[in-house]
């Protein structure tokens, strides 16, 4: 099995025309991955989970997901939170939990746990908006949910902890729904049917406005996607012109992509998946959905520790793996891995030397829960980081 190229998808919908494409940055070529026929897809969020899926709304009443490995599509939950709704935008958090929102009056908020299959309801922010979780590896502290009304300056952030909202400083100008993404620990949004685009600095509460498109926002749909530093760019797609541009984050400048996008585009969303180069493969070999959330995959115990495996799909040089513990100080049961060491785990730390890897090698690791951490009643989450100089 080949690295999966990096690829920015689009959910894109005509009257006439409901498909999923997506750009293959590997090859410069537009792929057509799924057609759905008279099936609404877009209009509300789409989410990479941090893994080998991409999951989002589809219609009224589902959810269904896309495995990145063979590009198929399947159902995961039949029970729509917002059903009878319109615009409902979610995100996915590392710690396991779908965030959804739905466009009325009262921003109804819910989250579903991956672990029990069940949606909960969450305190409203109050108004119609939408969200974006920024997660715990982002900010030095746990994941948080950042939402700004639609057509006004408020911008909120939720506590998935505590389960409530507190006020942030308005944003420079109204916001658009939809069009919100975080890259590092700040938050990026458009300005409301106008040419303005803002940044959010989740640590210091503060507000920038950036350089300005050359289009207006403002259409259904989620339109803006982090390259997750691949190289450094903010995508938007423009619907006026159906055409995909990026925003240079440090250069704090809006490119062209001199790319347009195929197709009849009435609404869309978009999605961008960084290069997979790794899977990571449970004692039986059978692949790890979420390593990014090991409270919903890690099944060990103190002490012992569970065998995993990385898998690479490329061949690559001297490779450290690393786990990332949630930064709360009550936070549950930390977790420590291992080197294997003839089959038994080795030094049990926050790293491991896994050595440099052949195209479809695997390398085994241990992971065990911190015997020395204190329990308490806030869950664990954690994940894990691969680093190759």
């Amino acid at each position: 099995m080949a690295a999966l190229p990096a690829r920015l998808f689009i959910f894109t919908e005509s009257s006439a025309d409901k498909k999923i494409i997506a750009y293959n940055f590997d090859d410069a070529v537009w792929e057509e991955i799924y057609v759905t026929g008279n099936t609404a897809l877009s209009g509300s969020g789409v989410a990479w989970d941090g893994a080998y899926h991409i999951w989002w709304r589809h219609d009224n009443d589902y959810y269904k997901r896309l495995d990145l490995y063979n590009l198929s599509v399947s159902s995961f939950l039949s029970a729509e939170p917002f059903t009878a709704l319109q615009h409902n935008y979610y995100c996915h958090n590392y710690d396991g939990f779908i965030y959804g929102f739905a466009d009325n009056a009262a921003g109804y908020l819910k989250k579903f746990d991956h672990a029990t299959g069940l949606w909960s309801v969450e305190a409203n922010p109050g108004a119609d908006g939408v969200g974006i979780v920024v997660p715990m590896s982002a900010v030095e502290r746990p994941g948080k949910v950042f939402w700004g009304q639609h057509e006004a300056q408020t911008f909120k952030e939720f506590d998935p902890i505590a389960g409530t909202w507190a006020n942030k400083l308005n944003a420079p100008g109204d916001l658009e729904a939809g069009d919100i993404v975080w890259a590092d620990e700040y938050v990026f949004m458009n300005q409301n049917t106008d040419v303005g685009f803002y940044k959010y600095n989740v640590n210091a509460n503060t507000w920038a406005s950036m350089a300005v498109r050359d289009r207006n926002a403002g259409n259904d749909g989620q339109q803006l996607a982090w390259d997750y530093n691949d190289v450094g760019y903010i995508y938007w797609l423009c619907i006026l012109n159906h055409t995909l541009y990026r925003y240079d984050i440090v250069g704090d400048a809006w490119i062209s992509f001199a790319t347009i996008v195929p197709g009849v585009i009435a609404r869309a969303s978009i999605c961008y998946v960084p290069r997979i180069r790794y899977l990571y493969l449970n004692s039986s070999g059978n692949v790890v959905t979420n390593p990014m959330n090991l409270g919903c995959e890690f099944t060990g115990s103190t002490g012992a520790g569970t065998l995993y495996y990385v898998k690479a799909l490329e061949a690559v040089g001297v490779t450290t793996l690393a786990i990332e513990n949630d930064p709360r100080d009550d936070a549950d049961e930390l977790l420590d891995i291992a080197a294997d060491n003839a089959g038994v785990p080795g030094a049990w730390g926050a790293s491991v030397n896994l050595g440099a890897m052949a195209a479809n090698a695997t390398v085994p690791f241990w992971i065990r829960i911190d015997a020395a951490a204190a329990p308490s009643t806030q869950p664990r989450s954690a994940r894990l980081t691969l680093t190759t100089p």
